[in-house]
């Protein structure tokens, strides 16, 4: 799928790793390799293409679900990472945040709850609803892509810019 191809959804919705080093990159790119488990496999370019990918989309959204996993990540983290957490509700005011009652996302899609668990059954039902998922998890994008909605995975575009292949 080409890039026009995505931008007339919706918009776009990030996972948690992805919303993590948004906002620990907004709050010094220095950090970013250096965050214990869930950044050390990113880089300054990671970074940088999450913002220019994520600026070609009108509406950015959430779930409390993803909030509250980037939270608790930066919450166990020293002082430098904290500082994210506390520029949160910057970022917040630019994103729409949504959310469906657990039980209902169970019944709609008990299978996609099963398989991969709250956080992600959330952004299944935004893949429903016409949003992009932009995630680093490849088996939740290949699902998405499988069920005929819109998904990312951003590790194979970092690979295709990585081999100078077009990633759109």
């Amino acid at each position: 799928m080409r890039l026009s191809d995505l931008v007339v959804k919706k918009g776009i919705a990030i996972d948690t790793n992805l919303l993590l080093l948004y906002f620990v990159g907004y709050q010094d790119k220095g950090l970013i390799g250096r965050f214990t488990k869930r950044l050390s496999g990113y880089s300054f370019d990671d970074y940088d293409l999450l913002i220019k990918f994520t600026k070609q989309f009108k509406l950015n959204v959430t779930t409390p679900s993803i909030l509250t996993e980037v939270s608790n990540f930066l919450d166990d983290e020293p002082e430098p990472y904290r500082n994210a957490l506390a520029k949160m509700p910057t970022h917040l005011e630019l994103i729409q945040e949504t959310h469906w009652p657990t039980i209902e996302l169970i019944k709609n899609d008990p299978i996609s709850f099963k398989k991969f668990g709250l956080t992600d059954a959330t952004l299944i039902e935004l893949a429903k609803q016409d949003y992009v998922v932009l995630t680093q998890d490849s088996n939740l994008s290949s699902y998405i892509v499988g069920k005929g909605y819109a998904s990312v995975d951003f590790k194979s575009v970092v690979n295709q810019l990585i081999q100078k292949k077009p990633a759109f």
